[in-house]
């Protein structure tokens, strides 16, 4: 299995009442499981019964403070896109994913930009990452 910071960034103009980042990231996440059926999105920092791995992309939580347990969201300024990133452990690794015809055609389709986020190891912390 592979355990990776991923990153997302979805078009600002694309983010909006209708369409939340939270429904955003459960489009992707399911497309992706369409490739990967053992992918599974991680809690930031320790696994808790508070926080169990969510299997399936229908499962991310609505309310923003249990998305939040999930997703680290953050707007760059002057830039047209909000970064969201994540743990997601899967059995292939994401760049694969990433390239696979479905999961590409999702990503042109809907303007959106996914990598592995490299992060330095001064950055990391036990729960999770710092800015």
């Amino acid at each position: 299995a592979y355990l990776t910071h991923t990153e997302f960034r979805f078009r600002k103009s694309k983010v909006n009442a209708d369409n939340p980042i939270r429904n955003l990231c459960a489009s992707l996440i399911s497309t992706m499981r369409s490739v990967d059926r053992e992918l599974v999105i991680k809690p930031q920092g320790t696994t808790s019964e508070d926080t169990p791995d969510i299997l399936f992309g229908s499962s991310i939580p609505i309310d923003l403070n249990d998305f939040h347990k999930y997703f680290q969201v953050s707007t760059i300024d002057r830039s047209n896109f909000i970064r969201v990133h994540c743990w997601l452990q899967t059995t292939i690794p994401i760049l694969n994913i990433k390239s696979d015809t479905t999961v590409w055609n999702h990503l042109t389709t809907h303007d959106v930009w996914l990598d592995k986020h490299e992060i330095r190891s001064t950055n990391i912390t036990r729960l999770g990452w710092i800015y």
